[in-house]
């Protein structure tokens, strides 16, 4: 039986260590907080990934694959780096001195590594040149991950640069187009956007692991997206919507005049679907008709 070991298990790893336990892989977690109540198939242990730490005992032994999926706790600039590069730097550290010899190190970065590039398309052989500081700390990130002596001595190391988690619980999006609706809040500048739902980026983290552990040789970088990047007003136009109760949406109203100059980046997918991966929800329409429909229930 396969050992993964999750390195941070917030809403994200959670989904896909349950993934990957119900496949019937020994999955163990390390997080900031130890959970309340047990997952079944999962081995929970409390850890500070932020600072060198040791694996506890019950976590050592063959580690065939690494996820590290953490987030920190505050924008804050130093709180970033602690978070990512410390996890990065610590977590590949006591799983080498612990023996482990993984196949795979899948680090879940952003597509804010690269900068925004209005109407060009971004794929993953497109040179990350960040213009934040946040994506200049997952870059960082990154090079600890292709530099680290696991990754020198064999292990695949992968960065999921994924962008724009909605889902479940994640209702920004929803809330933003009813103070539109409600006209507290006007509709923003056109930029492109890219998104990806929570159960997919899950689901996509999984399919890696797996592909992985069956002998793949994986590529250096996948982009977590879906299908469509869009014009968030065009997302936000088909929310109001939904949220009016229309039958029928059209979502070319809001499209920007050709005299605006139009923000943000479109990043495509070719190379994780070439892999054979599908979506659930392969665009924003599909992802947000599940999920109004949720916030109604839940609101």
């Amino acid at each position: 039986m396969a050992t993964v070991l999750f390195a941070g298990f917030g809403d994200l790893g959670s989904a896909a260590g349950r993934l990957l336990a119900d496949a019937g892989l020994r999955v163990q977690a390390l997080k900031r907080t130890a959970p309340e109540a047990p997952w079944a198939g999962i081995d929970c242990h409390a850890v500070d990934l932020r600072a060198p730490f040791t694996l506890p005992a019950a976590t050592r032994g063959d580690i065939d694959a690494v996820v590290i999926a953490v987030s920190p706790q505050r924008h804050e600039r130093d709180d970033y780096r602690a978070t990512y590069v410390g996890a990065v730097e610590h977590t590949l550290r006591a799983v080498q001195a612990a023996g482990g010899r993984a196949r795979l190190v899948l680090f879940v970065s952003s597509t804010s590594v690269w900068a925004e590039s209005g109407d060009l398309w971004i794929s993953e052989d497109t040179p990350a040149r960040p213009d934040s500081w946040n994506g200049e700390i997952l870059l960082a990130a990154e090079q600890a991950l292709f530099n680290s002596s696991l990754a020198l001595q064999g292990a695949q190391a992968v960065s999921l640069r994924l962008s724009g988690i909605y889902g479940p619980g994640r209702y920004m999006m929803i809330r933003k187009a009813e103070a539109i609706r409600a006209g507290r809040e006007a509709m923003p500048s056109p930029a492109w956007t890219n998104r990806i739902h929570r159960d997919d980026a899950a689901r996509m983290v999984a399919f890696l692991v797996n592909r992985a552990l069956a002998g793949t040789t994986l590529e250096r970088i996948y982009t977590g997206v879906d299908n469509e990047p869009s014009l968030n007003v065009d997302v936000l136009a088909h929310i109001v919507a939904l949220l009016q109760g229309a039958d029928a949406v059209d979502i070319t109203t809001k499209a920007p005049p050709p005299n605006v100059a139009v923000g943000g980046k479109r990043v495509g997918n070719a190379r994780i679907r070439s892999l054979g991966f599908s979506f659930r929800y392969p665009d924003f329409r599909v992802g947000y008709d599940a999920l109004v429909a949720d916030y109604r229930r839940t609101s």
